[in-house]
């Protein structure tokens, strides 16, 4: 097309046309613009377009404007130009600025609707015309003109999505020239159902690869006929190498493919396919009002195999929750300012009152032009979705499901390789993502062991339950609890396996401590209940063996033989304070100490302890904590960890005592966060294996040699630490040392260590005490030690009977020796109705522990003291006067 052309199109078109400056101002306006705004061209001189745009529309104008100063692009806009007359008219416009042009070419037309109502049809007309005339003198536009009159010609803008075809391929498509629009719809609806994928990808395939197009593909007429077409194009691209537009050719090959009896043919396959298909196709005729359905689309309807149908019928048998929609969008599309395009998914009621999800297309073509436009025929085709939307929705709850699960799953092929896994999955393997899981195997994500029991039970029973050691993507590895089964096809054959996985490693744990444990509290009331019984019975020994050792002279014969009689009950006394301990129901007096102070004042007698060959190095922090600990437990927990360490460095080593404070959110298996001072004692002896740390608190358990131990050691310091609120910890491996670390609260109160004894006290007195005591044996062998004494004594078998004979007496009373647990009425009772009768009486509380009694006793109240059970006559005898030498309160 020669520039003679573009000046003639320019002048002739009907559409306003002008070129501005960069800024706006006019150049160059054609005859029909200045025609019907009344401007003349020299009254275009030195005006702008913005200048003659309505003051309501001068913003949106302007923001044109200000995109074409900095872009090369086209842009689309409403608005509203004022006339010479001094009125306004509604314009519609594109204006287009090229690369490396600086000059801008705009198209316009008249709006004749209110409110600047758009059409597709409307737009697509004017880009198409719009296109030929920006791209007139364009070497491919002569090219393509040069064409013989049964080549189409199109055109793409990829900027604006503006698409243009000319009159070849509206003949050529069939389409009346009424109807046809330059759209997507319209040319995807002439096109094989077939051959439409293969178009699209040979078009995208060009422009990524900025090659020629070119394809040869099938179209198919409303009436079943196939047309061959051969399509050639090219892509235009700016400086940047992006895709601007795309042009190219549509030739009709059929007759050189086929002769009339090829044609024929491939129309009856296509009718024949028609009729075989799933699809419903249907043909309303606007006219006469006739409506078409075929057999199959009668069927998806649910019947209605003779009856006639009608539009109304059909709009009857949409769902009512998709009525008002639908009928919109069927006006719409038999509107005849649309492109008459109708495309929908939707649900239909059947007459059994069920429902049905189809999918309907049509085309509805036009007649007449203007105001005499109007729909003539609609045809469209309908298939049932049903299955598949039933089928995308469990699929879509499927996913939600598992990919917010908190369970892993996971889906693996008949190989077992994975093929998908949830969120929850890769969280309890540790891996970011599905790539890094896919085609792996369980040997690769599984111990072997537990891969091979858990393909052994798909392989043989088609399932698994059971726990699994896995493999995490750090190495480390986790118990988790699984269910895997599997599926398959008709013949049976394996073709996926699917499965669970819950993490069950806290629970593993949690289930063994509580076991632990209940083990160890079973343990605890089996030993403080033999204590208990056997104190009762020692305190008797030991007491008349005391008694017989006063009378006996120093020299008799019999006074040696008892005196070893006496050792070995007091053998059996420190072990009942050892059950007593571990037990945690010994009765203790906490004080506030400093760990430090106790090790200082038992480093001398560790070194005796521990003998040359083992080193001995303390490692005290100086601001080290205060601790609430029985001091008398304390100094035990001590000697007996070194004693454990000392017998696990035979051959000689090193015991290192340290001491810190720790903040902590864990301090140990248990331990709540807070404060800490840290007892740790540390060796470099034989260690232990798991099994002996599994049994290591437990008494009676020993590693060593028949008689080289009780058993009780360790199991005195778990029972005293847990009593006073601590906890402790061990790590060793064999061969390799052992480090026990006791974890006690910090307390922010300064340390008091008791006053010594003196060793100058008068044991003997003439006060009058109270004793009350159960076990008759314990009570007179108590009140005939005290008697000897030079006390006077009334003892009470029960606290009932100590308190009525208490309230009718009038002499003093100085102390009360009483038992913990009693029948009616406990020690602590004892000592609180006795205090309010006589306020100024003592308390001495004596017991050989009962499991009940301490859970309402716990500690001693200040004031109230302790005796443990056995008692020797020196202990009775110590303890008594010192109470009663305390000053009152």
């Amino acid at each position: 097309m020669s520039e003679l052309s573009f000046e003639a199109i320019f002048d002739l078109t009907s559409d306003f046309l002008c070129v501005m400056n960069l800024d706006g101002y006019f150049i160059r306006t054609n005859t029909s613009f200045r025609r019907h705004l009344g401007w003349t061209s020299d009254e275009f001189v030195d005006r702008s377009f913005v200048s003659m745009t309505h003051t309501d529309d001068l913003y949106a104008t302007l923001s044109q404007f200000s995109v074409l100063s900095k872009h090369v692009a086209s842009v689309f806009f409403d608005h509203r130009f004022r006339c010479v007359d001094g009125t306004y008219c509604a314009l519609r416009w594109r204006i287009t600025r090229e690369s490396g042009s600086d000059t801008l070419l705009a198209a316009g037309y008249l709006v004749r609707h209110s409110k600047y109502r758009d059409t597709k049809s409307a737009v697509s007309k004017k880009q198409g015309e719009l296109a030929r005339i920006a791209h007139a003198a364009s070497e491919d536009w002569r090219t393509l003109g040069q064409q013989t009159s049964r080549i189409g010609i199109w055109e793409f803008d990829l900027t604006t999505g503006g698409r243009w075809w000319s009159t070849e391929i509206n003949e050529m498509f069939e389409f009346d020239s009424i109807v046809a629009e330059s759209s997507i719809m319209a040319f995807q609806l002439r096109v094989h159902p077939d051959d439409w994928n293969d178009v699209v990808e040979a078009y995208n395939r060009s422009v990524s690869r900025k090659t020629a197009f070119e394809i040869k593909h099938r179209l198919l007429m409303p009436d079943g006929r196939i047309k061959h077409v051969h399509e050639l194009g090219r892509t235009i691209y700016d400086d940047n190498g992006l895709p601007l537009r795309s042009i190219g050719t549509i030739e009709d090959i059929t007759q050189q493919l086929q002769g009339e009896g090829e044609l024929r043919l491939s129309e009856e396959r296509l009718r024949q396919a028609v009729r075989v298909s799933n699809i419903g196709f249907f043909d309303h005729d606007h006219l006469t009002d006739v409506l078409f359905w075929s057999t199959r689309m009668r069927e998806i309807y649910g019947g209605y195999l003779t009856a006639e149908i009608t539009l109304p019928d059909t709009i009857k048998m949409i769902h009512p929750d998709e009525t008002e929609r639908l009928v919109q969008s069927i006006q719409k599309a038999h509107d005849p300012s649309g492109n008459g395009i109708w495309d929908e998914e939707y649900r239909i009621l059947l007459a059994d009152g069920s429902t049905r999800w189809v999918i309907a297309r049509s085309q509805t073509f036009f007649a007449g032009t203007g105001s005499n436009r109007h729909p003539v025929r609609t045809i469209g085709a309908l298939v049932d979705a049903t299955e598949r939307k039933q089928a995308e929705e469990a699929l879509r709850v499927t996913d939600r499901a598992l990919a917010t699960s908190m369970t892993a799953f996971a889906i693996a092929d008949e190989t077992a390789q994975l093929t998908y896994v949830n969120q929850a999955f890769l969280n309890l393997w540790g891996y970011d993502s599905e790539a890094e899981v896919i085609d792996k195997l369980p040997q690769d994500m599984i111990e072997p062991e537990s891969a091979q029991r858990m393909m052994d039970g798909i392989y043989s029973k088609r399932e698994y339950r059971g726990e699994l050691l896995i493999i995490r993507k750090d190495g480390t590895n986790c118990n988790v609890m699984a269910s895997t089964n599997t599926i398959h096809d008709s013949n049976g054959k394996v073709v996926n396996m699917i499965g669970s996985f819950v993490d069950i490693t806290e629970s593993k744990k949690l289930q063994e401590l509580f076991m632990q444990s209940q083990k160890m509290e079973s343990i605890g009331r089996l030993a403080g209940g033999i204590a208990h019984d056997f104190n009762n019975l020692l305190m008797v020994i030991n007491g008349y063996l005391e008694l017989a050792l006063i009378d006996l002279g120093p020299h008799e014969s019999l006074r040696s033989d008892l005196s070893e009689v006496k050792k070995a009950a007091d053998r059996a006394s420190s072990l009942t304070q050892q059950l007593l301990a571990f037990s945690r129901k010994q009765i203790i007096k906490p004080q506030v100490l400093n760990p430090n102070d106790v090790i200082g004042s038992m480093t001398q007698m560790l070194e005796r302890l521990l003998g040359e060959d083992i080193e001995l190095q303390t490692i005290l922090a100086a601001d080290l904590g205060q601790v609430q600990f029985d001091l008398g437990q304390c100094e035990q927990c001590l000697l007996n960890l070194a004693i454990n360490a000392r017998d696990a460095m035979s051959e000689g080593g090193k015991l290192v005592i340290e001491t810190e404070n720790v903040q902590t959110d864990k301090a140990c298996d248990e331990c709540p966060p807070g404060e800490y001072v840290v007892l740790a004692i540390s060796d470099n002896g034989s260690g232990m294996t798991e099994e002996d740390k599994s049994h290591l608190f437990e008494p009676f358990y020993t590693t060593k040699e028949v008689g080289a131990g009780t058993g009780l050691g360790l199991a005195m310091v778990f029972g005293a630490v847990t009593q006073n609120k601590g906890r402790i910890s061990v790590e060793s491996k064999s061969g390799y040392g052992t480090t026990f670390r006791v974890y006690l609260p910090r307390v922010y109160e300064a340390s008091k260590l008791p006053d010594p004894v003196s060793a100058n006290v008068t044991h003997r007195g003439t006060e009058t005490i109270v004793i009350v005591e159960d076990e008759n044996a314990v009570r007179e062998l108590t009140a005939r030690l005290l008697t000897n004494l030079g006390y006077k004594v009334l003892a009470f078998p029960i606290g009932g009977e100590a308190i009525d004979a208490v309230s009718s007496m009038t002499q003093t009373l100085d102390l009360l020796i009483t038992d913990v647990i009693m029948p009616g009425i406990n020690g602590t009772q004892m000592a609180e109705k006795m205090s309010a009768l006589r306020p100024e009486i003592k308390v001495i509380i004596t017991s050989g522990y009962t499991p009940n009694a301490f859970s309402h006793l716990g500690v001693l109240k200040n004031g109230v003291e302790f005796l443990p059970k056995p008692y020797s006559f020196e202990m009775l005898a110590e303890l008594v006067r010192r109470v009663l030498d305390k000053p009152v309160g």
